[in-house]
């Protein structure tokens, strides 16, 4: 059998591990082969979490990058300069974007490369404002560090925003999250107190239809509420 390897591997067989264990404490082998398929999905569903959150994480950092920017060249420094200066200065993500962008340019690429690579690593809109700003603030000489100034005011306005809005919403996010939980603590519950109502949830084919049918019901209101309060 071909041995597993490397760390998403160990996080899916710990997470499968764990998950069966608890299902087979609960219910029994029906427990643990639902517990299992749990846990299998599991750490896929975390991962898909930290990439979806990894944009955000970039524009956050921007504007920092951007202000370090134009404090070397404000200094006299060039371009590739402020790039190496923001890079070093960054925290990943970022970090790994502002380095490609160095990167095009060590291996012999142009400033418009590294440009380009910039603007491709970080969220399409705040990627179209600093490949723009760059670009422009290379026409206009010395009014470059301004113009990444204004880029990066920009951007905290546009976090700011953000901010606000994710305040508005934190009310019915708890709500939703609250109202989420409620169906698998009860069943938990229920389920470790009561061994009929496991037999015949895992026992029996209408115990089986039952519980597809929960599950089907709370994925759906899930989903739903995330549209509604704006999350995706």
């Amino acid at each position: 059998m071909r041995r597993l390897r490397g760390a998403p591997a160990r996080a899916t067989l710990g997470a499968l591990a764990g998950f069966a264990l608890a299902g087979f404490a609960l219910a029994g082998l029906p427990g643990a082969a639902l517990g299992g398929a749990g846990g299998a999905v599991w750490p896929a569903y975390a991962r898909r979490r930290a990439e979806r959150a990894r944009p955000g994480l970039i524009e956050a950092e921007l504007p920092d990058a951007l202000a370090t920017m134009a404090a070397v060249l404000r200094a006299g420094h060039s371009l590739p300069q402020a790039l190496l200066a923001a890079r070093d200065a960054a925290r990943p993500p970022l970090r790994g974007v502002l380095h490609e962008a160095v990167r095009r340019q060590e291996v012999g690429g142009s400033l418009d490369e590294a440009i380009e690579a910039l603007q491709a690593g970080c969220p399409a809109g705040a990627g179209r404002l600093v490949g723009l700003a760059l670009r422009v603030g290379r026409v206009s000489s010395g009014e470059i560090a301004r113009v990444l100034e204004g880029v990066a005011a920009t951007l905290v306005d546009r976090a700011r925003t953000a901010a606000e809005r994710r305040a508005a919403t934190a009310e019915a996010r708890l709500s939703a999250a609250v109202v989420a939980g409620m169906p698998p603590v009860f069943f938990l519950l229920v389920g470790a107190r009561s061994s009929e109502v496991t037999a015949v949830l895992f026992g029996t084919p209408a115990g089986w239809a039952a519980l597809g049918l929960g599950v089907a019901l709370e994925v759906v209101g899930i989903l739903w509420v995330r549209r509604l309060v704006g999350e995706r």
